[in-house]
């Protein structure tokens, strides 16, 4: 019985210290190896001073396009919008940025998810790499007990996220298999033709969300301007009153750009759309050179 129960404990010794390493070695590959998602990109900005930073969802990341931007104005900026990104999300990506990096101005794009307080399921998944680091840990921590295991029991979090997070992104990243965010900015492609030629319906709560409010707060402190939007969608069937209502700087272009051809499908535009959305911001909030 006594050579079971030794047994049994080596086994348990070997499982964990076998957790500890495999944690610490996929952890180095997401501080080091190639980009597999923009929160690896974001975490190597040091020393960033720019014009204009944009945070959001896809609905950011796929819609502005920051070399167009600095060839129209000669102002430099980065699109950081992260797919699948809620409010949580976004605060997450302010501050980190923030920590090593500064600027002028922030552009928000917030829309139909506005009244989301709880992390994103998808959104937070690049994020879980780095939950071991307090900025990242305070923020997830008051919405469930599980981050608590994500952070503390070594390894839980790529084994229960293999598929986002896990052995193929480390044997990728591990190899330099990344993606370059550098040449577009960090502007992405939405990639489709929009065929069905009906209303996009949503509604929202009138309260106010407490991660923009954050957000205010830090962008105060810095005397960073703070601008959010809404971009454009494919015959939205909603009030964005809301959003007028509770935010500070608010521009709707939710009903700008109501042609088919520009959309990949009712909420992201193409190429096309992204180019023509990105002018009129340019029109709107960048001095162009020589003006």
């Amino acid at each position: 019985m006594k050579k079971f129960v030794r047994y049994i404990f080596a086994l348990v010794l070997i499982l964990v210290a076998l957790m500890y390493v495999l944690d610490i070695m996929y952890s180095w590959v997401y501080n080091n190896g190639g980009y597999r998602n923009k929160v690896m990109w974001m975490h190597d900005l040091k020393n960033e001073s720019l014009d204009y930073v944009v945070f959001g969802s896809s609905r950011a990341n796929n819609y502005v396009m920051p070399n167009i931007i600095f060839d129209r104005t000669g102002q430099r900026g980065l699109n950081l919008a992260i797919q699948a990104s809620g409010p949580l999300e976004i605060e997450l990506a302010v501050k980190e940025y923030l920590k090593h990096n500064t600027t002028k101005r922030i552009f928000i794009q917030v829309d139909y998810w506005y009244n989301k307080e709880t992390p994103d399921k998808t959104g937070q998944l690049s994020w879980l790499p780095y939950i071991t680091n307090n900025d990242v840990y305070e923020v997830f921590e008051p919405y469930g007990k599980e981050y608590f295991f994500y952070r503390y029991i070594p390894f839980y979090r790529y084994q229960m996220f293999d598929s986002r997070i896990g052995y193929r992104n480390v044997f990728l990243s591990g190899f330099n298999k990344g993606l370059n965010y550098s040449n577009s900015g960090g502007f992405k492609e939405s990639i489709g033709q929009l065929k069905r030629n009906k209303p996009y319906k949503f509604s929202l709560k009138e309260k106010q969300n407490s991660h923009f409010i954050k957000i205010d707060e830090i962008c105060k402190q810095s005397s960073i301007e703070v601008i959010y939007f809404t971009s454009p969608i494919y015959k939205p069937e909603g009030d964005f009153g809301v959003l007028e209502r509770n935010l500070r700087n608010y521009f709707d272009f939710s009903n700008e750009l109501q042609d088919m051809k520009l959309y990949a499908n009712p909420v992201h535009m193409n190429k096309q759309g992204a180019t023509i959305f990105t002018e009129l911001l340019v029109e709107l909030f960048f001095a162009k050179k020589n003006e």
